[in-house]
């Protein structure tokens, strides 16, 4: 129930059956988990994502499960809690490009370039390889810089990771040269 009120941009009704299922004295998962914090994310649910967080700790599920963690991210990022945000990645053992996407993005989003390009080579570093939305982000903070060198160099990684196609990595490209 939880997933498919999410899936139907219901966000409330799955943080209510989310409730509901706590009365009913019924155990979440990471699933149902994961589920409710991207509830709560999309609706702005600051205090009600920070008690899942707090159920998620004491429950001994923190780090344990991805699909949790990277729904922690992804609700902290979307907050404007980039400390908070910070701290759930850094408890992450192995990150995937989930995690490393969303933070990255976070860090785009409240225009914190130095951020994301000091974590888009950190996850080079740990060999995740980069996709769309990593050039995309990694792009757009390079033209806020504006670092047209790191511009540049990424530039060649796009084109020896074969991204030179992808309309949105083309569009961050110009949009980057532009600015710097």
């Amino acid at each position: 129930m939880i997933a498919g009120y999410i899936e139907q941009d219901r966000s409330e009704e799955a943080l209510k059956s989310f409730e509901q299922m706590k009365r009913e004295h019924v155990s979440p998962d990471a699933v149902t988990f994961a589920c409710s914090l991207k509830a709560c994310g999309s609706i702005g649910a600051v205090h009600k994502g920070n008690e899942i967080h707090d159920e998620i700790q004491r429950k001994g599920m923190l780090g344990k499960h991805l699909i949790v963690d990277n729904a922690l991210l992804d609700m902290y990022t979307k907050f404007g809690l980039l400390g908070k945000a910070q701290e759930v990645f850094d408890r992450i053992l192995c990150p995937d490009i989930v995690s490393w996407n969303t933070l990255i993005t976070g860090y785009g989003k409240y225009d914190r370039g130095h951020e994301v390009l000091k974590y888009f080579e950190k996850m080079q570093r740990a060999g995740v390889k980069p996709d769309a939305i990593t050039f995309t982000c990694s792009l757009k903070a390079c033209g806020s810089i504006p670092s047209a060198e790191k511009g540049r160099s990424l530039h060649m990684s796009i084109i020896k990771e074969g991204f030179e196609s992808d309309s949105s990595v083309c569009s961050s490209l110009v949009d980057m040269y532009a600015k710097c």
